[in-house]
């Protein structure tokens, strides 16, 4: 296990290497390099795939990614991005490949997306949380917990 070093500047993230356009794409390319910068934009709707590419199910949900980014494309409130945790040093605590989180404008509130894994079920949770703010009940699988019982490639994230 790494420790953090006492002197901050001095911890180093493992980061892929970002391409040039990461940010020109359909689906945003995050690493840890530039995670905070994007998921936690005050101005913008951050839904972010975490997922590794050893992972079926991963790989099927990545396929639907780049549909919801095309149809969110002209949105500038709204990004859809994507975060491989086999290359990068996971910003926050994911129990397993793929997961789903929406970071909130405005306070950057953090929501689990546990619907289903279709373009349709994304949609409407994306539209729920940007129109209500995710206040009140709903049919949507809304959650503020970490934890699902989805099928999910089964591993151990350390």
């Amino acid at each position: 296990m790494r420790r953090r070093p006492s002197n901050a500047d001095e911890y180093h993230h493992a980061s892929q290497q970002l391409p040039s356009d990461w940010n020109k794409r359909n689906v945003v390319i995050l690493g840890a390099s530039n995670f905070r910068k994007v998921a936690y934009d005050h101005s913008k709707d951050v839904c972010v795939l975490f997922y590794a590419p050893w992972c079926e199910y991963s790989r099927e949900l990545e396929v639907i990614f780049d549909k919801l980014g095309k149809m969110y494309r002209e949105r500038s409130d709204v990004v859809i991005a994507k975060f491989d945790g086999s290359v990068n040093e996971l910003p926050i605590l994911i129990t397993g490949y793929p997961t789903v989180k929406l970071f909130r404008k405005g306070d950057n509130q953090v929501f689990d997306y546990t619907g289903s894994r279709t373009l349709g079920g994304l949609v409407d949770f994306i539209d729920f949380i940007d129109f209500t703010g995710g206040e009140g009940r709903s049919e949507l699988s809304v959650q503020n917990s970490t934890h699902s019982r989805r099928k999910g490639c089964r591993c151990v994230i350390l």
